[in-house]
């Protein structure tokens, strides 16, 4: 993929061209310049916008499409959907991490913030039926452990995140939760092959349930940022990098082609 220097010679990576057409239309639309039921531009008109080939045109609406913004028929063209807050706020995240490469250390630093401050409102707003779904989740993560099966276990983990987003009661926490969980599932399988770490976790599982349970939210703030911080712990003692690349995108520009590639 094309690139420039900057000052220090280091090497620039530029964003394929589907990916800048597809930020700046996602940006329209955030904005209001497009909103739901509107007609987005022909591809005639987006490619004089933007400079590029129809190529990237067709790649940057169908990411749009994948991505549930718009939706696209032969005679109407792309017309915007109208979403609900949840759905709007996964996309957006999506995309931001479709177009970008993100590195082990980010994540750590992000789930650290974000899931003690999530942890601690689950305190305050978990019904009881949510804790008694959180109760249930630790009860199988239990089973998990004493039965040996790192897998399952590593399964209940994202399950149990999750419920602790879904008692927040918060939208946003909700929908950066469930956008993060495909990113994160690779780090869950990397840790949870080391000899000792389901059990850890479960352990450290426990302590923010109790902490929700009793209606302390600095405790399960606390319990949380803990967890992930033992978690990255026990990923650098597996012998992996924290400026590893987890997700990544590259391309080959001029005949319209292109390829994604995860980096492992």
């Amino acid at each position: 993929m094309g690139g420039s220097s900057d000052r220090n010679g280091q090497t620039v990576r530029r964003p394929k061209l589907a990916t800048r057409v597809r930020d700046e239309l996602m940006a329209d639309i955030w904005s209001g310049r497009f909103r739901p039921g509107d007609h987005l531009p022909t591809e005639v008109e987006l490619m004089a916008r933007f400079g590029v080939s129809r190529a990237p045109i067709r790649e940057a609406m169908q990411s749009l499409l994948l991505l549930g913004v718009v939706d696209i028929s032969p005679r109407r063209g792309a017309t915007v959907r109208a979403l609900p807050v949840r759905s709007v706020v996964d996309m957006a995240i999506l995309a931001g991490i479709m177009g970008q490469e993100s590195h082990v250390s980010d994540v750590f630093d992000f789930r650290d913030v974000m899931e003690g401050a999530t942890a601690e409102m689950s305190a305050r707003n978990a019904s009881e039926t949510q804790l008694r779904a959180i109760q249930d989740i630790l009860r199988e993560n239990e089973a998990a452990v004493r039965a040996g099966d790192r897998a399952l276990a590593q399964e209940i983990d994202i399950r149990f995140h999750a419920a602790i987003a879904d008692a927040s009661g918060n939208v946003i926490f909700q929908a950066v939760a469930a956008a993060l969980t495909g990113l994160l599932a690779e780090l869950r399988r990397t840790t949870g092959g080391i000899p000792g770490a389901s059990e850890a976790s479960f352990v450290e599982h426990q302590e923010i349930w109790e902490a929700v349970r009793r209606r302390d939210g600095p405790a399960a703030r606390r319990a949380t940022e803990r967890h992930i911080r033992n978690s990255q712990a026990r990923y650098v003692s597996a012998g992996r990098p924290l400026d590893r690349a987890v997700s990544g995108a590259t391309t080959t520009e001029g005949d319209g082609r292109s390829h994604d590639e995860v980096r492992p």
